[in-house]
């Protein structure tokens, strides 16, 4: 009756006729799934229709029929979104070559950072996703074991931004993050508001001077506050080319988390 009553007057029901219900045959077999190390024990219900009913997974994989299908995965599409930037082109007109590490919130605000200094004519070289690989080459600069593991990943990603010939590390310190309003405050943790400062002070390669390592002090309160940060921060480029570039990266980040959500409503196709 509830159903009933949200479908509405016209609705049709799908529930078996009589004469359906006279022809419906099942099977049900027990197996092993193969789509990972769980090796869940499922139970396959097969209709006479060729529609499958699965329980006893502990994920979508045999939902879905394939162990790696990426179409249900949000993380994966993000990871797709944010590689489209690692790869853009270059201007043609280059201010010069700016690096920024993907480590921390720094991976999260990627489409405006990367927005902002494409719009003011840098080239923006992006570190590549973590891996062991690229933790073990920074690990020598961990001054402490009590850091968190993605703070410890970022001295990777500075080393490796070192050896790509960037004339300058953008990596700043962030005391507030972007208001998503699911609390009574947006404060970033300590170790995003002042890691770049640990950075500067145990990366030796930063003391390179053909590096300059750029990590002011930034809080994504509101577009306003940090673009008149920005203007602050880049006096060398008129005020009017960095508020412009900066509504234009404020705007591609509200466009990328507009993009995710209409994914995340996305009907599933299978």
């Amino acid at each position: 009756l509830y159903g009933k009553a949200k479908a509405g007057e016209n609705a049709r029901s799908t529930v078996l006729t009589e004469q359906e219900l006279a022809q419906f045959s099942q099977k049900v077999n027990t197996v092993q799934c193969q789509g990972c190390g769980n090796h869940c024990q499922l139970t396959v219900n097969v209709f006479a229709d060729g529609k499958r009913f699965i329980s006893g997974n502990r994920c979508d994989k045999p939902v879905t029929g394939k162990a790696n299908n990426e179409d249900l995965d949000l993380y994966a599409y993000k990871l797709k979104l944010l590689d489209g930037y690692r790869k853009a082109a270059a201007p043609a007109n280059s201010r010069g070559k700016i690096g920024i590490p993907l480590c921390l919130n720094m991976y999260e605000l990627l489409p405006f950072w990367h927005t902002l200094f494409s719009r003011l004519g840098f080239e923006v070289v992006v570190s590549p996703f973590s891996n062991r690989k690229l933790y073990q080459s920074g690990q020598a600069t961990i001054p402490s074991d009590t850091a968190c593991f993605p703070a410890k990943l970022s001295h990777g990603h500075i080393h490796w931004l070192c050896e790509q010939g960037v004339d300058a590390i953008f990596y700043p310190c962030m005391s507030y993050n972007l208001d998503e309003h699911l609390g009574d405050n947006h404060y970033n943790c300590p170790i995003v508001t002042s890691y770049a400062e640990n950075i500067k002070n145990n990366v030796d390669e930063l003391s390179d001077p053909s590096i300059t390592f750029r990590n002011p002090f930034l809080a994504f309160t509101s577009e306003y506050i940090l673009t008149n940060r920005l203007v602050e921060e880049f006096q060398d480029i008129p005020a009017a080319e960095v508020k412009a570039a900066a509504h234009k990266a404020w705007e591609e980040l509200a466009a990328v988390h507009m993009d995710i959500q209409k994914r995340v409503r996305k009907p599933c196709s299978t």
